[in-house]
């Protein structure tokens, strides 16, 4: 039987799965200090990032997305999310002590038939 929960770390920057039940999705981790940032780029791949906690500014593409987020963890207040489109480059700062989700697709995504 596959399980499904697996621990993610929790360290200041990304973090990883150790394994990765999923076959068509990737997580990641995502904490930030109260003004730290970080910078990366999607790729191939896109990228919907959801906090978790905290707020954060995220710049993509030209685009600034200020005081993302607001609330203190999971458990309180409505989720926020931010769509990060394929080959783009980001930085993502926090205002706050900020952890997010990264979700985004394997590479061997198969296509949709429309």
């Amino acid at each position: 039987m596959t399980s499904y929960f697996t621990k993610v770390g929790s360290t200041q920057g990304a973090n990883g799965l150790d394994s990765n039940p999923c076959e068509l999705l990737d997580f990641s981790r995502l904490v930030l200090a109260d003004g730290a940032s970080f910078e990366g780029s999607t790729g191939g791949r896109e990228i919907l990032l959801v906090l978790f906690g905290g707020r954060c500014t995220v710049e993509i593409g030209g685009k600034t997305f200020a005081g993302v987020g607001g609330r203190a963890n999971p458990f309180v207040g409505k989720p926020h999310a931010v769509y990060l489109p394929t080959n783009s480059s980001f930085t993502i700062t926090a205002q706050a002590r900020s952890t997010l989700a990264c979700v985004r697709h394997l590479p061997n995504w198969p296509p949709i038939p429309m």
